[in-house]
């Protein structure tokens, strides 16, 4: 009886750790894909050359984003810019060779190192891309509404 009670029990606990392995799995998977949120505690300052300037697909910008690859102190860093369509209405561009200095926060998405910009600094000119509350300044914006009258 002892026998056949522990031999269940064992079972039970094993169904259980089988069952709940792949959803902690998941749960982790998920973390790293989430699209990351800025965080003004967590600014940091970063210098670095441009590698390559690239545009694709993103979900941190929410569409055709802009991209920077920046070799820093610490190796490649992949940089989230904004919509490529800010950086065209604003005539700015980064290329190779490129010396920059960026604030913003370092994050792991993917499972790599990067870096979601609030302003860069370039051959003394600052280019901001975020407000001084984090907010993206290529969002569109909510449209005040005049009171009726």
């Amino acid at each position: 009886m002892k026998t056949l009670r522990s031999t269940l029990l064992t079972l039970m606990v094993g169904a259980l750790v089988v069952l709940t392995a792949p959803a902690q799995s998941q749960k982790k998977e998920a973390d790293e894909n989430a699209v990351p949120r800025y965080d003004l505690a967590k600014e940091v300052k970063v210098k670095g050359e441009v590698l390559e300037a690239k545009d694709y697909q993103c979900p941190v910008s929410g569409g055709m984003g802009a991209h920077l690859v920046l070799q820093t102190a610490e190796g490649p860093l992949e940089v989230h810019l904004s919509l490529t369509s800010f950086l065209t209405d604003y005539q700015i561009s980064f290329a190779k060779g490129d010396k920059l200095e960026i604030v913003g926060n370092k994050i792991t998405f993917h499972g790599m190192p990067a870096m979601l910009v609030r302003k860069i600094l370039k051959n003394q000119v600052e280019y901001a891309f975020r407000d001084p509350k984090g907010n993206p300044l290529w969002a569109p914006r909510p449209v005040a509404k005049s009171p009726k009258r």
